[in-house]
């Protein structure tokens, strides 16, 4: 009787360790986040770009793009297209001004559109000489203020145009992958 016993005790503690195993995965239903080419949902991805007046002729327009694609335009004064225009940009463009944002490294430039740069210093006996960027202030210029959101982060800076910044590139960059150029200047091509 005791070695009877023993044996359903046995299969009983097999069975409650097989219970500890971990389950089989189970299918999981693809999400409604759009897909980029490599089939990996598209991240998270808004931009906001506007462009305001000076004392001359300066075009005035915002534009915005959603991680959907779809562009909207609205030219306000001095502008080749005045009024809201609308446009859809493909997957592969989408992609085009995320790695645009990415190479200017947009989340690390500092508030003058530049990467940060670390002074140059010399020592000669006891005293220390050190140089830090330059800033420089200019008026009458059209100023273009860029919001860029990846993910969760998000930044706002503004350019002056008032120097040749890594700021002042995107912004020529990103203009033509919009598409918008003609909308804003009818010579541009």
């Amino acid at each position: 009787m005791f070695r009877a016993a023993i044996l359903p005790a046995s299969t009983l503690l097999l069975a409650l360790l097989g219970a500890c195993a971990p389950a089989a995965p189970t299918p999981t239903t693809p999400t409604s986040v759009p897909a980029n080419q490599g089939g990996d949902p598209a991240p998270s991805f808004r931009l906001e770009l506007s462009q305001g007046p000076c004392m001359g002729r300066c075009p005035i327009f915002e534009v915005s793009v959603g991680d959907d694609g779809a562009l909207t335009f609205i030219g306000t004064a001095n502008v080749a297209v005045a009024g809201e225009q609308h446009r859809q940009l493909d997957a592969a463009t989408l992609a085009e001004l995320i790695q645009a944002f990415a190479e200017a490294r947009f989340f690390d430039l500092d508030d003058d559109g530049d990467l940060p740069r670390e002074p140059q210093c010399t020592t000669v006996g006891n005293t220390t000489q050190c140089t830090f960027a330059d800033s420089i202030g200019c008026s009458d210029t059209s100023h273009t203020v860029i919001t860029y959101r990846l993910e969760d982060r998000e930044r706002t800076l503004d350019d002056p145009h008032c120097q040749d910044t890594a700021l002042s590139r995107l912004e020529d960059r990103v203009i033509p992958l919009l598409g918008i150029a003609p909308w804003i200047d009818a010579r541009a091509p």
